[in-house]
């Protein structure tokens, strides 16, 4: 019996040592598994910290003497000429927006703040990024490329390629045209290829940046060189033992006040104030918009045109001069169907004499994505055909967005 009663505690003992052991192992895994999720958090805020460190360097505290422009992956910094002028047209710094292992182009041995850059130097400059990149793709361990396409399966069983910025295919989409002003030259960076089509799957728009490796302490430390696959580092930061590499990181900045805003921007008909007797002056003065009318006040946000962007979604979207009057007009009231506040009315975009002063503003909802012009305020697929396609080639170029 006593024997009994030992082996029955010593299985019970055994039970509970094996249960904490377990309960133990799940909540290291736990741990380790959170510990990972924190250590890839902070390695994801750390681009968005270094572009907001650059970009108020690069604003802030300019004075009267300095003032700056801002482009996609850039923001530049203008200052006084030297002949006493005061005209802040030359160059003083170049602040990086995307990771390289130059961040700040300044004159050699200037402050930012104070002398300019030549053109020949900021030509130099950007040469020699140029000529950086010229080897891009053999050096993977020293750049990446940030629109390298994925495979994803919209409809069917053949996947179709998303680019994560830039499509391509926007040059020439679908049975529309091409986005107005887009275009690349595919012999300036190795891997680059013209699409011919919408439907065409081997066109390729790199856009390879410098990885940035993270150390352990928190320093940075760019490689310096590629051979056979292994990187080296030279600098003052250097990977070592004691303070090995935890992480890379790469970015590219986009400005949105470069893209257009679909919740401001509808389609703009020119108007001015008539000042001669002509013919266009006539119809200007009998025309004039009307109250709330804002896509045709001079200036106005909503004078910027979605067409340049949606002719590529199709023939449809199209405003080129070959359309008559009436189909003209209907292609303007499609437009602003599309705007959330932007109403039709009035002067009809300037094609007949307004019968009433005002016309009720529209009190749609805003886009929060441009996923959402798939569908209209009630959440009803659109009757202008607008599918993923569309939205993959409008992505680089629209916004919902934008403080400018």
């Amino acid at each position: 019996m006593a024997l009994v009663m030992v082996l029955s505690c010593l299985a019970l003992l055994a039970v509970v040592v094996l249960a904490f052991l377990s309960t133990a192992r799940t909540e290291r895994q736990s741990a380790t598994a959170f510990g990972e999720s924190v250590a890839v958090r902070n390695l994801a805020e750390i681009p968005m910290n270094l572009v907001t460190g650059q970009i108020r360097k690069a604003t802030e505290h300019l004075g009267v003497e300095h003032t700056w422009a801002s482009q996609p992956g850039m923001i530049r910094v203008f200052g006084v000429e030297g002949d006493g002028s005061g005209y802040r047209s030359k160059a003083t710094a170049l602040y990086k927006l995307y990771s390289d292992d130059v961040m700040v182009v300044t004159k050699p041995g200037v402050k930012a703040s104070a002398g300019g850059l030549t053109p020949e130097e900021v030509t130099a400059a950007l040469q020699a990024d140029a000529n950086d990149l010229a080897t891009w793709n053999q050096q993977p361990g020293l750049f990446t490329d940030l629109n390298e396409p994925f495979p994803i399966l919209y409809q069917g069983t053949t996947p179709a390629w998303e680019f994560p910025i830039v499509d391509p295919r926007a040059l020439t989409p679908g049975d529309g045209e091409a986005v107005a002003g887009f275009d690349f030259i595919d012999a300036a960076v190795p891997g680059a290829v013209r699409p011919s089509n919408r439907e065409d799957l081997k066109g390729r728009l790199p856009m390879p940046v410098r990885w940035i490796y993270v150390l352990q302490d928190g320093r940075f430390a760019i490689p310096s060189k590629s051979e056979e696959g292994k990187i080296s580092f030279g600098g003052e930061v250097l990977p070592s033992a004691a303070n090995p590499i935890v992480g890379r990181i790469a970015y590219w900045t986009d400005d949105d006040a470069c893209k257009v805003n679909i919740n401001t921007a509808a389609e703009g008909t020119a108007w001015d104030v008539p000042r001669t007797s002509s013919r266009t002056d006539r119809e200007q003065a009998a025309r004039m918009p009307v109250r709330n009318e804002f896509s045709r006040y001079p200036g106005h946000p909503a004078m910027t045109c979605l067409s340049p962007v949606f002719q590529a979604f199709g023939p449809a979207f199209a405003m080129d001069g070959g359309l008559s009057p009436d189909e003209r007009v209907k292609r303007l009231q499609m437009y602003h169907e599309f705007s959330p506040r932007v109403p039709w009315g009035g002067t009809m975009g300037g094609s007949v004499a307004a019968t009433s002063p005002i016309t009720t503003v529209k009190n749609d909802r805003l886009y929060s994505t441009v996923d959402e012009l798939v569908f209209d305020r009630d959440r009803v697929l659109t009757p202008y055909s607008i599918d993923y396609r569309d939205l993959a080639i409008g992505k680089f170029f629209l916004t919902t967005h934008s403080r400018a």
